[in-house]
């Protein structure tokens, strides 16, 4: 006998968590001179420029906001979708129910729509939110765990603050208002172990050339061209010294460029006088040839067909190949 199919029968949806599983830090955002200055956070998210829009021990209060548009709360949980979750599989809840459940309280205790009327006849919110949902924040790293509830709680409140809080680093500059941005823990350390790779590289690079002033001295113009030539070994030294500790990613990109011979020849021949730059910005012979802006003069010299014609440029600029 066939089996009869109950039509009421549905597949169980996929457990949804409304936890996220991963570590943010809180951090200030520092605006040491203008807001074009590269902000600068040192290991514990104090300030060592020493300027913040405020002291260190300095705190910040961010609850949740009023909308614009309405005049209300803006609702930091939803009580209207309900799913199942891993803590509580059996039942479908919505967010609101769930972080009641898991903080013990009773329904309804985290909704935003709660108020209280005095002796006096006024009537004012009176909630979970402003109660105990203010977020208190520090001039220094505040971590957040989202997988704990008053966390998440916390980090539902800080991201209802569009206008305080930047959701990324990437984003921390979009308005002249954040003060403070929302740095993913695990995405940091991997950022931060590559700077440091780049930094290990830069400073390899460097140990290898630094004895050699014209090595130095061919970075720092590739660099900068305007600098004219020295033999003062110690200011090249710091100049070339100070790039690596500043921009290593510039310096590697300056000592990895593929192009970098054909650069250093069109710079030594300009400063040699054995070719100069025109008005549209392109390289010519003195006898009047044009070999057209940068990246057409490469190509000139990397032509084999003008292997004789380099060969002599190169002699009239004291280039050592």
């Amino acid at each position: 006998m066939d089996k009869k199919i109950n039509k009421t029968e549905t597949t169980a949806a996929p457990l949804e968590s409304f936890f996220i599983d991963k570590v943010v830090k809180v951090v200030p955002i520092v605006r040491p001179n203008s807001w074009g200055h590269k902000y600068q956070i040192s290991e514990d998210g104090k300030d060592k420029t020493n300027g913040s829009y405020q002291f260190n021990t300095a705190l910040t209060y961010l609850s949740v906001p009023v909308s614009k548009k309405t005049g209300l709360y803006i609702r930091p949980l939803d009580n209207i979708k309900k799913v199942r979750t891993p803590e509580f599989p059996d039942d479908e809840i919505t967010e609101q129910d769930f972080f009641e459940r898991m903080l013990g309280m009773n329904k309804g205790d985290l909704d935003i729509t709660k108020y209280k009327t005095d002796e006096k006849g006024n009537r004012f919110p009176d909630t979970f939110w402003q109660r105990s949902g203010t977020v208190k924040l520090r001039n220094e790293a505040n971590t957040l765990d989202l997988n704990l509830p008053m966390d998440m709680l916390k980090y539902k409140v800080l991201m209802l603050n569009k206008n305080v809080v930047a959701p990324s680093p990437s984003e921390k500059n979009k308005k002249r208002t954040y003060r403070f941005m929302i740095v993913d823990q695990e995405v940091a350390e991997i950022q931060e172990k590559e700077e440091l790779n780049t930094k290990l590289e830069a400073y390899s690079w460097f140990a290898r050339v630094k004895a050699d002033i014209e090595q130095l001295k061919e970075i720092m113009w590739l660099y900068d061209s305007r600098i004219s030539n020295t033999t003062n070994y110690d200011y090249v030294f710091a100049y070339v010294g100070k790039l690596v500790n500043d921009s290593p990613v510039q310096f590697l990109k300056i000592v990895n460029d593929p192009q970098k011979d054909a650069k250093l020849l069109l710079m030594k021949a300009v400063k040699n006088g054995a070719l100069v730059i025109t008005r549209e910005k392109t390289y010519q012979f003195l006898d009047g040839k044009d070999i057209g802006p940068q990246v057409n003069a490469i190509k000139f010299i990397n032509d084999s067909e003008n292997f004789a014609i380099i060969e002599r440029l190169k002699e009239q600029s004291g280039y050592d190949s």
